[in-house]
């Protein structure tokens, strides 16, 4: 099972977490979170409603997020501690249109997940877990190797000066 979190102007995944079965799907989420936001300045996280909890929808908003994880139909926004919680579900709402607009950002998840399975298919070849672990984390790394060529020009980086400003100030 992998679990990732992509950029959604680059497409770059910018976390990821490999593991062999299902399980811990919300303690990943909140790994993730807490892991992008402090490489990152984060406005708007969103979600699947595998990921809809009022846990995780603190978790957004302590890094200063907000959350957009799906509601389900049965949903109610009653806050139980949780102002986050109340106010993303007040919002999907009260203006279902912005919510949408929002929610849907996770759709670069999928549209990363479909470009990394053409570029390198989405069959792992070892038979050993954690052989098979390093050969999907490896995939996905090179991917966004695959993505820098396309962000140097789209971004305006300069890779020369950034590495010889990393070497020269350590």
């Amino acid at each position: 099972m992998v679990h990732i979190s992509v950029g959604t102007r680059s497409n770059i995944v910018v976390a990821l977490d490999v593991q062999n079965g299902k399980g811990k799907d919300n303690v990943i989420f909140r790994s993730h979170v807490s892991n992008v936001s402090t490489r990152f300045h984060v406005e708007d996280w969103s979600g699947d409603s595998m990921y809809l909890s009022r846990d995780n929808c603190d978790a957004v908003n302590e890094i200063g997020a907000r959350p957009w994880l799906k509601p389900k139909s049965n949903t109610t926004s009653k806050a139980k501690g949780s102002s986050a919680w109340k106010r993303m579900i007040n919002e999907f709402k009260e203006d279902p249109e912005l919510a949408h607009e929002k929610y849907h950002m996770r759709s670069n998840v999928e549209s990363t997940n479909s470009a990394k399975k053409r570029k390198f298919s989405s069959y792992v070849r070892s038979r050993n877990p954690t052989s098979q672990r390093i050969e999907e984390s490896l995939s996905w790394v090179g991917y966004n190797l695959s993505l820098m060529p396309r962000a140097v020009h789209e971004f305006g980086l300069d890779p020369e000066s950034t590495f010889r400003n990393k070497i020269g100030s350590e």
